[in-house]
């Protein structure tokens, strides 16, 4: 199927099952190019936790991925029965601190959030080799971040396919859409968790995938994005280095980065 057919059944269609998404993604058989992002060895991401109490925090796996068997859901870039890796990375450790306090509290993200008491684990983990991520970009250069910073080297890309050019840019844009869209329920994953799984079953030397953060609504997080990495790669290529506790009451007042108030030391495996 013409990849201009695909976005046109994506953009216009309901669908009743994820499957039915599946069966559409899945004849793409035309042109589509997709950028791609080195992470380098060395870089951080941080992975948040919500908790109750600490005793919640065994081990490093404790705040890594959900294993597969117990992963149900549609999730932005996982389904079900088929985990991965959720990070953030960012420029600095106050922006990935409140990119990751974003993704998992409420009163970050929502409107008119209820008060509450919030305890949030997060874990850093430090890559040991480059990764290879294919990135989801806006192909029309609104992407906020400046590791997307490559989009007019991908439009140079894109126009050397001549005519089919403005196809691959109309489908990279629906992408983008689904991946950047706030979603209500499990259904609204189901597009981008799927392209995901289709995508990194092209190639093996695709590492994981990236994208910008949705939560990350502050103006001032502009290089904040999300890392969904394989599992097995963040197995054996993911160092842990520390992990820090945050915890704070919601009471309706402006919300501020709380202090650590603990500093876990690194945990056995």
């Amino acid at each position: 199927m013409k990849i201009e057919e695909i976005t046109r059944l994506l953009s216009r269609e309901h669908f009743d099952s994820p499957q039915q998404i599946k069966d559409v993604i899945s004849q793409l058989k035309d042109v589509y190019v997709v950028p791609s992002l080195t992470m380098t060895q060395g870089n951080l991401l941080y992975r948040a936790r919500p908790i109750n109490d600490l005793g919640e925090i065994c081990n490093t796996s404790s705040l890594s991925y959900t294993p597969s068997d117990k992963n149900k859901f549609y999730k932005r870039a996982s389904t079900p029965d088929n985990t991965m890796f959720y990070g953030i990375s960012g420029d600095t450790h106050r922006n990935m601190v409140c990119g990751c306090l974003g993704e998992v509290c409420d009163c970050f993200r929502n409107n008119n959030p209820i008060h509450k008491h919030y305890k949030v684990v997060i874990g850093i983990w430090e890559t040991t080799r480059d990764f290879t991520l294919p990135q989801i970009i806006n192909p029309d250069g609104l992407n906020r971040s400046e590791a997307f910073g490559n989009s007019l080297e991908y439009l140079y890309f894109i126009r050397l396919l001549g005519n089919k050019a403005s196809n691959v840019v109309d489908f990279q844009r629906l992408i983008n859409g689904e991946f950047t869209k706030q979603v209500k329920n499990e259904e609204g994953y189901w597009f981008s968790a799927i392209f995901t799984e289709w995508i990194l079953s092209l190639r093996d030397s695709y590492d994981g995938i990236i994208y910008e953060s949705v939560q990350s609504t502050d103006s001032k997080l502009i290089n904040n994005h999300c890392v969904a990495l394989k599992p097995q790669v963040a197995d054996n290529f993911l160092k842990f280095r520390e992990a820090l506790l945050f915890e704070f009451d919601y009471t309706g007042s402006e919300v501020k980065i709380p202090i650590p108030k603990q500093i876990l030391v690194p945990l056995a495996k």
